[in-house]
């Protein structure tokens, strides 16, 4: 092996000839990758090896070490493929940004992957949301429009994603292996994301705020017709790039059971709360996920659509609490649902959900751990 380097926090050493990296645990101080193997081998053996490489939701935030998403599928693959040995490498990092997802993938090559599965897209409008200063460098302005900001951050949401999809694609041809990309989700239905209309001229915001405060109480009374008629008039007012404007929209579809309503202003609440350099929160945006359901189409590499599994598995039609701890990660069932489309789609199965096998014993996990992990999850998320 040639021109050999670290993979994320594994450190190359050669014993006996062996190529091997080993973990260097004073470079992860904050406990970002995944602490499941102090070493990683070059050579694979007989085994078909998978690489799940991914951000905090495909690290298993909140349930690592002791739940993972790359435990789970390595449980699940044994289950349903005894006899073939598969081995399933943990290269995930909490906060992986776009470079890095991108360096981590290539650098896994010298574990001659079969299958690289990734599973990234959240933090990527994050990332570019906090440059969002260097805008006003770029256009030695001083005054600015919201609408300018906003269409500047799509063409950079854009941009970004074209490129680390067409790395990724490189790298899977350079490696010979088969490119699984998982499309996240976000908590559609209960997660609220909003920021004040700071950018309204000061009649304009206080308006803006009377009509909140009266839509909230006809919302509250169920006075759907009225509670909209006023949400419109707040859209008026901040033409449409306020996350909370969209959202109590969504939230009167969602009473009035119209789910797939619900989910576009929903998703536009997202989109809108996305590129405010205030806060921002990790979660994809419609430009990224349109993005990547565009090159998924070109054949290269195999998508699972998280958007679309969680909306058609979902008890009320849009993606919630039920598989999200918080804004983005997912709960245990959340982790096992994904898990299953994993391994159906690394087999080539059409068949229903696997994690119905899932035995928490097989990780080491009795029941009352499992009811711990989920109580502790919950709290992190409410703290």
């Amino acid at each position: 092996m040639t021109n050999i380097s670290s993979i994320g926090i594994w450190e190359p050493e050669t014993n006996s000839g062996e190529v091997l990296f080993v973990r260097n645990s004073d470079g992860d101080v904050e406990h970002l990758w995944s602490s499941d193997r102090d070493v990683l081998k070059s050579d694979k053996g007989n085994y078909k090896r998978v690489c799940l490489i991914g951000e905090s939701v495909a690290a298993g935030y909140y349930y690592a070490p002791y739940i993972t998403p790359a435990k789970m599928l390595q449980n699940q693959l044994s289950i349903s493929e005894p006899n073939i040995d598969i081995e399933v490498i943990d290269l995930c990092k909490v906060d992986m940004d776009a470079f890095e997802l991108v360096e981590a993938c290539l650098s896994s090559l010298q574990l001659q992957p079969d299958i690289m599965v990734v599973f990234a897209g959240n933090n990527w409008p994050q990332n570019l949301a906090n440059l969002g200063p260097d805008y006003l460098a770029q256009n030695n302005s001083n005054e600015f429009s919201v609408s300018e900001i906003w269409s500047y951050f799509i063409s950079q949401v854009e941009q970004l994603t074209d490129a680390v999809i067409e790395d990724l694609i490189s790298i899977s041809h350079k490696g010979q292996c088969r490119l699984i990309f998982v499309l996240p989700e976000v908590n559609l239905c209960d997660w609220v994301r909003t920021v004040p209309v700071c950018w309204l001229e000061e009649d304009s915001l206080s308006q803006w705020y009377r009509l909140r405060a009266e839509a909230m109480t006809a919302l509250k009374g169920k006075y759907f017709g009225l509670a909209e008629n006023m949400i419109r008039e707040m859209l008026e007012l901040d033409q449409g790039f306020c996350a909370e404007t969209h959202r109590l929209l969504g939230e009167i579809c969602r009473q009035t059971s119209q789910p797939d309503d619900a989910i576009t202003h929903f998703r536009n609440g997202v989109d809108q709360r996305s590129w405010v350099p205030l806060h921002s929160l990790p979660g994809v945006v419609t430009p990224l996920i349109d993005k990547i359901r565009d090159w998924a189409r070109g054949g290269e590499f195999e998508l699972i659509d998280l958007p679309e599994v969680l909306r058609k598995e979902s008890e009320i039609g849009i993606p919630g609490s039920q598989y999200f701890v918080d804004y983005c990660h997912l709960t245990i069932q959340g982790i096992q649902l994904i898990v299953s489309e994993i391994t159906n789609t690394i087999l080539y199965r059409d068949t229903a959900s696997a994690f119905e096998t899932f035995d928490p014993q097989s990780l080491g996990i009795d029941s009352s751990m499992l009811s711990r992990l989920s109580f502790l999850g919950n709290i992190a998320a409410a703290v």
